[in-house]
């Protein structure tokens, strides 16, 4: 089981296997406004049938931008880049080394 699966049945207080609005609210800091948790569920909701499910927190994660990513991991110096080329998660788990180098990064690994 990989870390997403861990932390959607983190948040699946019901053990439905899906989550509602109120959980996703629950998982949300206090100071989040209830409209700016209606518009993300919505937004994760992609089907639209009043649940979000594991595949479509999966999916919304691998559209996410891969920049806020690269911050957290001490790569703050490329973000910038990233938001320029508009490359999301899912497209950074594709990059290959020659992608990498052909952007100006240059791998640390031998």
């Amino acid at each position: 089981e990989g870390g997403g699966d861990m932390a959607f049945r983190a948040l699946d207080k019901d053990g439905s296997g899906d989550l509602d609005e109120e959980e996703l609210r629950q998982a949300m800091p206090v100071w989040v406004k209830d409209d700016d948790v209606l518009r993300e569920f919505r937004r994760l909701d992609a089907d639209g049938n009043g649940s979000i499910n594991k595949s479509e927190m999966k999916r919304a994660w691998l559209k996410s931008p891969a920049s806020a990513w690269l911050q957290t991991k001490g790569f703050g110096e490329y973000t910038a880049l990233f938001e320029e080329l508009e490359l999301d998660m899912d497209s950074l788990v594709r990059l290959t080394l020659p992608d990498l180098e052909a952007m100006g990064i240059q791998s640390t690994v031998t």
